[in-house]
């Protein structure tokens, strides 16, 4: 991860966490495939044939955001899966 990377991973963070504590939108699948993004480019490693990164991922969320997604987290997490493989195989 680069300097200027840590600067915008850093910059989010802020940002959307004083934006939110403000006005506390309601979550959208996208942010948790940001996060999921961040949480697998920043754990991958160097190995012999390449880079390796995380294949297991736990999201947690607020109780109350959660009943959003309650009727389809099944299609919501393959939809995360199916990303995720996608991004990987893109670096």
């Amino acid at each position: 991860m680069t300097a200027l990377d840590k600067f915008e991973n850093f910059f989010e963070q802020v940002v959307e966490g004083t934006v939110g504590r403000i006005f506390r939108p309601a979550i959208q699948p996208a942010e948790i495939g940001r996060r999921l993004e961040r949480a697998m480019e920043s754990r991958k490693v160097a190995s012999v044939d390449g880079m390796i990164v995380p294949n297991d991922y736990r999201v947690s969320m607020n109780p109350l955001d959660m009943v959003m997604f309650a009727d389809f987290v099944p299609a919501l997490c393959h939809q995360m899966e199916e990303w995720l493989i996608d991004q990987a195989d893109r670096r």
